[in-house]
């Protein structure tokens, strides 16, 4: 009984840990899908922070998003359930492309991934079903 309730114990930190990293792999993805690109200097300075507000470091443009993408998604990996997750663009216009100052995002990037939570939340649940299922099956064959 003991070996089942650690082995309980052990899938639940994981499922959770794989929800937090799904769910911040996806907010970060949607900041930098939002995020409107003219010269690329204001998506490549988003920037996460674990458990503290993220340093503000000079970043060169990124019209693609792919190098901001990939650098925002390799800490959402190290994230474990119950850590604070902080994201911060640190660009001198960030304060009035949030409030409507780019015709590209005219409702913001913020608040138009925060008003997405719930969708987010409701597809990370998805996946660690899923995930949950998969390993369920795996260890009855």
């Amino acid at each position: 009984m003991q070996k089942g309730i650690k082995e309980f114990q052990k899938l639940l930190k994981e499922q959770l840990d794989f929800a937090a990293q799904e769910s911040n792999k996806r907010v970060a993805s949607r900041l930098i899908q939002k995020s409107p690109v003219a010269e690329g200097e204001y998506v490549s300075e988003w920037e996460v922070g674990l458990n503290g507000f993220p340093g503000d470091q000079q970043r060169g443009p990124d019209k693609s998003k792919t190098n901001t993408r990939r650098r925002l998604q390799q800490p959402t990996q190290a994230i474990k359930f119950g850590q604070d997750t902080f994201y911060a663009n640190h660009d001198e216009v960030a304060r009035r492309i949030e409030f409507g100052y780019s015709g590209k995002a005219p409702q913001g990037v913020i608040r138009v991934t925060a008003r997405a939570w719930k969708r987010i939340a409701k597809g990370v649940a998805r996946a660690v079903t899923a995930k949950a299922k998969k390993r369920y099956y795996e260890t009855k064959v």
